[in-house]
């Protein structure tokens, strides 16, 4: 009987030392990837980027004035792994038409975009990068819907030949062969009056 109880107790013991021996070669391994896994993050960081902008949308001559803020997303923090950054303004046919690469100073920035007053009205995109965000593809890169105004294409031109002309007869009524003092009022489309020059004449001329 004592001699079955060793050789039982000796089995346990057995299995027991193997099950912890594995236990704590899984968590030497998962310590270890996680490790070798820190050590990717810190030589590639993962960075996002915000920007505000002076104004919710613009005209053609505006100046976009921007701050922008580099993150390293691994660890909530801004980032000094890139020491610039690189901001577009893409048309709505996808055109980079202005572009601006400013200093970081440990994840801030900031600068502007000059617009042109040719800049037709609609939707323009805000396009930001760092040179580490384009390891990862432009999916990562910082973008914003821009609303930008142009003025209207035409100014609608008031005729200045187009004017009213009333007479007022003294008493009421011209009376053939009677002398008679006539005034009269000139005035434009808008209801101002103007200075006019004329004759009278009979069906003659």
């Amino acid at each position: 009987m004592k001699k079955q109880f060793n050789i039982f107790f000796n089995l346990a013991l057995f299995f027991l030392l193997t099950f912890l021996a594995t236990i704590s070669c899984a968590q030497e391994n998962v310590v270890n990837k996680l490790l070798a896994y820190k050590k990717i993050l810190d030589k590639n960081p993962v960075e996002k980027i915000h920007i505000h902008t002076n104004q919710p949308f613009y005209m053609a001559y505006d100046t976009l004035w921007f701050k922008a803020y580099v993150i390293n997303a691994n660890l909530n923090r801004p980032s000094d792994a890139s020491k610039s950054l690189i901001v577009d303004l893409i048309d709505p046919e996808g055109r980079i038409i202005r572009q601006a690469k400013v200093k970081l100073n440990f994840g801030l920035a900031d600068g502007y975009l000059t617009l042109s007053d040719s800049l037709k009205t609609g939707n323009y995109v805000l396009r930001a990068y760092t040179n580490l965000m384009r390891n990862y593809g432009s999916n990562f890169y910082y973008q914003r819907s821009l609303m930008i105004k142009n003025k209207p294409d035409e100014i609608q031109k008031i005729s200045k030949e187009t004017i009213s002309l009333t007479f007022f007869p003294e008493g009421g009524d011209l009376i053939t062969g009677l002398k008679s003092t006539v005034a009269f009022k000139a005035i434009d489309i808008n209801g101002l009056g103007i200075n006019v020059s004329g004759k009278i004449a009979d069906d003659k001329g």
